[in-house]
């Protein structure tokens, strides 16, 4: 058994509140006693947007709020070298340690050897850009691309001979306690941070306190047996409850008790 990690620190996503302002995010983070914002580039901090970039970046910094991830929708199938390019941009600018991407748009069970390999050569390549600008890549765990199960990104992270290169997770609605700690068990210490809600089958969402004991499984589970490879990790809150800024407050303290030390 690994040493006992520090718990995740919490944060929300941007886009779980894609209509609001960046001032609006911000002062809802603080309400709701977060330490960070993953910003997504769909919205809030579009690629190559460097004055959007720079005045989030103030706001956050005069909030006090870390900007430790970016939420990128480059998906390692058909960006062009310009769109990672303006994507690192705006993330040095946020001063942020890993920047997301996808895992191409087909599912593992369609994807043939081929474009596993395409994915994984764009992959490299982004790790290795991204290395060069001071930060790294993370895959984000999501149906329809090469990580749509542990086990195809188990595969994919070890066919991309990049051992920075780390993994976020998140449940889908079916996912079992059992399940959970079996797939993060796959990905292993490349973990990096996880996206946090609680939601039904049809995606109907749920309070996180709904959810309170699958959480604690998990959450204890990464502290306990796969401590994060740099010493920090994070919990994002998402996809919060008819979108509701009161429901995320509720979440984040419930997700703020389950990360506490002990």
């Amino acid at each position: 058994m690994s040493a006992i990690a520090p718990p995740p620190l919490t944060g929300l996503c941007s886009v779980s509140f894609r209509t609001s302002s960046c001032e609006d995010i911000v002062a809802l983070a603080r309400r709701a006693g977060l330490a960070a914002i993953e910003w997504g580039t769909d919205i809030h901090v579009p690629p190559g947007d460097t004055v959007r970039a720079t005045h989030v970046a103030e706001l956050c910094a005069n909030a006090s709020l870390l900007t430790p991830t970016l939420g990128s929708y480059l998906r390692c199938d058909d960006d062009d070298d310009q769109a990672l390019a303006d994507t690192l941009q705006v993330a040095r600018i946020l001063g942020v340690e890993r920047i997301r991407v996808w895992a191409g748009r087909l599912g593992s069970e369609e994807a043939s050897a081929a474009h596993r390999a395409r994915v994984a050569a764009r992959l490299e390549r982004y790790c290795d850009a991204a290395r060069d600008a001071g930060m790294r890549i993370a895959l984000e765990y999501h149906p329809d691309t090469l990580t749509d199960t542990a086990r195809s990104a188990a595969q994919l992270l070890e066919l991309v001979d990049r051992p920075a290169l780390g993994m976020y997770w998140q449940p889908t609605p079916e996912t079992s306690l059992a399940d959970a700690l079996e797939q993060l068990e796959r990905i292993g210490p490349r973990l990096t941070d996880v996206h946090v809600f609680h939601w039904l089958a049809g995606k109907r969402r749920q309070p996180l306190e709904s959810g309170r004991a699958f959480w604690a499984g998990v959450l204890d589970h990464l502290r306990r047996e796969l401590p994060a490879a740099d010493g920090r990790r994070f919990a994002f809150l998402e996809f919060v409850r008819d979108d509701d800024p009161d429901q995320l407050v509720r979440d984040a303290r419930t997700l703020s008790t389950l990360c506490a030390p002990g």
